[in-house]
């Protein structure tokens, strides 16, 4: 893919350079299938809508590793075992709307991309909407506030950036502005995850993922919702950055170039490169794993749902 117009971030160019070489190796077929079967696949395991750490059981009897369950690790130095939580996992907006507790809500192509990007780029307040008239409403009485999103992968005509990193980039001079977001997925699962009092809640995507589980490292559940598709035909990029997480929060780590190369090698991926509304350059800028060393905090604040760094 060529590279976007315009300054990389700085958070970026620190922390991403090393992520981008070639993949030196096939991914795993269980990454290459989209997701590991023990991790919900349909029919086994826990059913789709939930996938439990059960998948490293399974995986170290395949293999005859004599690790510890993650439900049973080992002490160390004298000091209590850590209990990893427990992971539950839905898809959509039906998912977000019965979400309780702790939640991350995933939308790696292309929002919570941006929002990262956003952040990055120094914006001030980033408030999230369920609908494309309610951010023109907020945005009205907000001084020099911008719209940012998209209504079914187009940016609306008045709005003045679309969901894309690569815009984000190329605009320039965000630093303190108001950006009122809406996006046809990601931001409505949000909305719907805070109206259900669930929390604390996360937004994430592939650029962010070591953050966010790091941020939750202490809770004892967690629910991962993938905004994007459908329970029965969930988006693969979104899946995969819910393993990532979940990876992390388990102590099995997964190999961010075998994650890369599967969703390269996804239907997220072909959909997006067949839309004649995508930038060039934003499924590389939404493939940089843990570019940003900070996470993405959803606050209500005062009515209006917002995204912090934290």
């Amino acid at each position: 893919l060529p590279p976007p117009q315009g300054e990389v971030p700085s958070a970026a160019r620190r922390r991403g350079s090393k992520r981008f070489s070639r993949p030196r190796f096939d991914p795993p077929p269980r990454l290459a299938a989209g997701l590991p079967p023990e991790w919900g696949a349909k029919g086994e395991g826990d059913g789709l809508g939930v996938r439990t750490p059960n998948c490293f059981a399974a995986e170290n009897a395949r293999s005859g590793s004599q690790a510890a369950s993650p439900r049973e690790p080992p002490s160390k130095d004298g000091y209590p075992p850590r209990v990893p939580p427990t992971i539950t996992r839905t898809v959509g907006l039906d998912g977000a709307a019965t979400a309780s507790g702790p939640t991350v809500v995933i939308d790696t192509y292309r929002a919570f991309s941006t929002a990262a990007y956003l952040l990055d780029a120094g914006v001030s307040r980033l408030i999230l909407t369920d609908g494309v008239d309610e951010a023109r409403r907020i945005a009205a009485h907000h001084d020099r506030a911008l719209l940012c999103g998209e209504d079914q992968g187009r940016r609306p005509d008045d709005f003045d950036l679309g969901n894309s990193p690569t815009e984000v980039i190329a605009h320039g001079g965000l630093a303190g502005a108001t950006v009122v977001m809406r996006t046809t997925a990601g931001t409505r699962c949000v909305v719907a995850a805070v109206e259900a009092g669930a929390g604390p809640i996360y937004a994430a995507s592939l650029l962010v993922a070591r953050a966010t589980a790091e941020s939750l490292g202490k809770e004892r559940t967690v629910a991962l919702v993938s905004s994007g598709g459908s329970p029965s035909v969930p988006h693969d990029e979104d899946e995969l950055t819910g393993n990532v997480i979940a990876g992390t929060l388990l102590e099995r780590e997964l190999e961010a170039e075998a994650v890369i190369a599967s969703v390269l090698a996804g239907a997220g991926t072909k959909r997006l490169r067949a839309a004649s509304w995508i930038d060039d350059g934003d499924i590389e800028l939404c493939l940089m794993v843990d570019a940003f060393d900070f996470a993405l905090r959803v606050n209500d604040s005062n009515g209006l749902v917002t995204l912090s760094r934290q």
